[in-house]
């Protein structure tokens, strides 16, 4: 809090137009991770940052990973602090992946979209994919960077298709049982297109 607030100071002074995110907090699916964040603030955190930050990841100790708990989870849980707090900094994911490769056995494909595409919200100021080339969150088949992964083409894709800047969402992605449905409009809005995935497995809509 205290750094916080000296870089908010120093910001005032050099550079008014600066931007100042708020320290962000991990393990916001759990009650740990939620005490954590919710202490922080208690103290002043987060008062005059202009970005209020968080880790969108949702490991929880086990392989295959939810992503939509970002959504149904990590992300109400912040949106209830800031508004019991107060706040007025605009919300960011400046940290999420599957984290730790050589501990998740899901599908890096799905995870990558389902990810990226929950997370289209009229709140949410941007999000951060952690990393390109490093063991965590690898998007790469290597860690030289040179050959993007199966989950690399993915991220290129929804990112340079389905959320290209300047793009918006007809409607955001939302769950009906365990059926998740997105509505898009691709560059240059000629769509709308629907994308569907269900967390339970397959089914027939």
């Amino acid at each position: 809090v205290r750094m916080q607030n000296d870089a908010i100071a120093i910001r005032n002074t050099v550079d008014p137009a600066g931007l100042i995110a708020s320290s962000p907090f991990s393990g916001l699916f759990r009650g740990s991770g939620q005490t954590a964040f919710t202490n922080f603030l208690t103290g002043g955190g987060a008062v005059g940052a202009d970005i209020v930050g968080f880790h969108g990841y949702v490991q929880n100790g086990s392989a295959g990973n939810n992503p939509t708990d970002i959504l149904t989870v990590v992300l109400p849980f912040v949106r209830s602090q800031v508004a019991a707090f107060h706040l007025t900094g605009k919300l960011a994911d400046t940290e999420f992946s599957w984290l730790q490769t050589a501990n998740f056995s899901g599908d890096q494909v799905a995870f990558v979209a389902q990810s990226l595409m929950v997370q289209q919200q009229p709140d949410l100021y941007f999000e951060n994919w952690y990393a390109y080339n490093i063991s965590a969150g690898i998007l790469t088949t290597a860690t030289d960077g040179g050959t993007l992964s199966p989950a690399g083409v993915a991220f290129q894709q929804v990112v340079n298709f389905w959320i290209k800047p300047g793009t918006t969402m007809a409607q955001p992605c939302a769950a009906v049982g365990t059926v998740w449905t997105c509505k898009t409009w691709a560059p240059g809005n000629s769509g709308p297109y629907l994308v569907v995935w269900d967390t339970s497995g397959f089914s027939s809509l």
